[in-house]
């Protein structure tokens, strides 16, 4: 299983590994992570995850809403 690459627009999302192995595309830059790893997509930015683990991926995943403030 997998989340397709996509594009981060006013947004961003945390990914929090609880159990298993995924690779991580990072705007182009491929990284595996493991139980008690994270990574951050900054809006603006790419990313795609992917199971490479023999048993499941789980995963908690946190988008928070990005807006700048006028100065």
């Amino acid at each position: 299983a997998s989340i397709g690459y996509h594009q981060h627009e006013g947004e961003a999302e945390t990914f929090f590994i609880l159990e298993g192995r995924a690779k991580l595309n990072d705007n182009g830059t491929e990284v595996f992570l493991e139980a008690g790893d994270s990574a951050v997509c900054f809006a603006g930015d790419s990313h795609s995850i992917a199971n490479v683990g023999d048993g499941d991926l789980r995963m908690i995943a946190l988008i928070l809403h990005v807006e700048r403030k006028e100065s």
